[in-house]
């Protein structure tokens, strides 16, 4: 039954697309779930950071590394 395999789709990827209450935009939002190679640092940016908001201090980070020229 088609009906009942949506539903086991949708309990699946609600149980796995955890949110996080962000931070840095101070709203409920998708975790990071790739690996961010941060170390120790790692587990509290998941816990604590949305993926959206990841997504834009990635793009500042590459500003800030071509700004200082490091």
């Amino acid at each position: 039954d088609i009906y009942q395999e949506t539903t086991r789709f949708d309990r699946f990827t609600e149980a796995t697309m955890a949110d996080v209450q962000c931070v840095t935009c101070g709203q409920a939002g998708e975790a990071i779930t790739e690996m961010l190679f941060l170390g120790k640092l790692e587990a509290e940016i998941k816990a604590k950071v949305c993926k959206p908001c990841w997504k834009k201090w990635e793009g500042m980070r590459v500003m800030v590394i071509n700004e200082y020229q490091v």
